[in-house]
């Protein structure tokens, strides 16, 4: 009440209050999995003005420490899929995203001055190698490659679009749900890095 903002607008108040969520899911065949609720799967992708770009239904797991953070992340990767293709594990094939949510509570400096909150991530992405679709097809079936991989392709049809010059190219956001939930990453005022894993004797492969 106006009692708490007199309080938050004193010389002895904090610059801010700010606390930290984070949500973890897997991507497989295009459908997207709540790797902190196993109830949740397949959930869908929307945009709205408060929350742009999200997945409907993921849940969020607020934590006071880095330890308890930690611990989250780890709960919900013994969630991810098992199961066993021949290509191996699907979560191996499969993308990984892991989001730390830091909400800042600005309290408003003069009277009759409205509250804000920032919201800033932190997105880390684990995405797997594309499998050569040429190899012996009595180990891997390309039509499973194909569908395990879809998020990969979608990804490298974006990349090359944004990287054409201004009117040559188009990035389409829209072919894939994780490409979709790529926008701010990838756009925006984000800053974003890229680690690439190399594989021993396959050099060329690797950088392409």
């Amino acid at each position: 009440g106006e009692r708490a903002a007199i309080r938050r607008r004193g010389a002895s108040a904090a610059g801010f209050d700010f606390f930290v969520e984070s949500s973890l899911l897997e991507i497989v065949n295009d459908e997207i999995k709540d790797l902190y609720s196993i109830v949740n799967s397949n959930l869908p992708v929307h945009e709205s003005v408060d929350e742009g770009i999200h997945v409907k239904g993921l849940s969020r797991r607020a934590a006071a420490t880095a330890e308890e953070l930690r611990e989250h992340f780890q709960e919900g990767v013994e969630l991810r899929s098992d199961e066993l293709m021949d290509l191996g594990p699907v979560h191996h094939r499969a993308v990984s995203i892991f989001t730390v949510r830091l909400t800042q509570h600005l309290p408003a400096e003069e009277e009759g001055e409205t509250d804000q909150n920032v919201v800033s991530q932190l997105v880390f992405i684990d995405t797997p190698g594309a499998e050569k679709l040429g190899m012996d097809p009595t180990i891997v079936k390309a039509r499973e490659g194909v569908i395990v991989n879809k998020s990969l392709f979608a990804l490298g049809n974006l990349v090359r679009g944004l990287t054409k010059p201004l009117g040559d190219g188009f990035g389409n956001y829209k072919e894939s749900k994780f490409t979709h939930l790529l926008s701010d990453v990838l756009g925006g005022s984000s800053y974003t890095v890229l680690v690439g894993t190399l594989s021993v004797g396959e050099w060329e492969t690797s950088i392409n």
